[in-house]
């Protein structure tokens, strides 16, 4: 199976980024994958402002990894993609409601 970096770059602990990266780490571990987490906001400042090898190491460990922005809505609502631009970005997609 493959070995997954997650990143979170959420500088809350309590973000909804977070927690859906949570849920798909569980998804991904429950498939039989490794999964590797990384919060940004816990790395040293030098990691975030230079080439650090701290990065370069988590990256090293990875054959997969799972990149998409797409945006959460409170209940009803829900995100549909517009079916313009990329579908793993949050700006492709529109507020709809469930029928």
């Amino acid at each position: 199976m493959a070995t997954i970096l997650s990143i979170s770059a959420s500088p809350s602990v309590a973000s909804k980024s977070t927690a859906v990266r949570r849920v798909v780490d569980e998804g991904l571990a429950l498939r039989g994958h490794r999964v590797h987490s990384l919060d940004v906001r816990d790395l040293p400042p030098a990691a975030l402002l230079g080439a650090e090898s701290i990065l370069a190491e988590r990256f090293d460990l990875v054959t997969g990894a799972v990149t998409m922005t797409r945006p959460l809505y409170s209940y009803p609502a829900v995100p549909r993609c517009s079916g313009q631009g990329d579908p793993d970005s949050a700006s492709s997609f529109v507020r709809a409601t469930e029928a």
